[in-house]
């Protein structure tokens, strides 16, 4: 193989790998604007008072910012990428990773948050 088979295969790789990214930011942002419309449902069926109230905001804020760091990524890697580059600049292979880290770790905090809340709120019923 020369290096130009080389070059072409490694940038289908990598454009592969980009895709995959991308496609678990977009589900992280769906289930994140999933949970807030099901809170926002159902947070008049639960019993009151509710009990660990900032375990909820907590979550909703989480969520909140897993769809804004979702969006950038899809902003940075999507369209503002320069693709007809061969390879990806240092910062932008820097945003790539940050913003993706972040949106998975803002959806954990915001699940896990949620998961809290409804502990507190299902002890104490009545």
């Amino acid at each position: 193989m020369n290096t130009g088979d080389q070059d072409l295969e490694r940038a289908k790789l990598d454009l592969e790998r980009i895709k995959i990214q991308t496609d678990l930011v977009k589900h992280l942002s769906t289930l994140a604007v999933g949970s807030i419309v099901l809170i926002a449902t159902l947070i008049d069926r639960l019993p009151k008072p509710l009990l660990s109230r900032r375990y909820l905001v907590a979550s909703i804020c989480c969520m909140c910012a897993c769809l804004a760091f979702s969006l950038w990524y899809i902003m940075v890697v999507g369209i503002g990428r320069d693709w007809s580059r061969k390879e990806p600049a240092k910062f932008d292979q820097f945003q790539d990773a940050l913003f993706g880290v972040l949106t998975g770790i803002a959806f954990l905090f915001g699940v896990i948050s949620l998961a809290v809340f409804v502990v507190f709120n299902v002890i104490h019923l009545p």
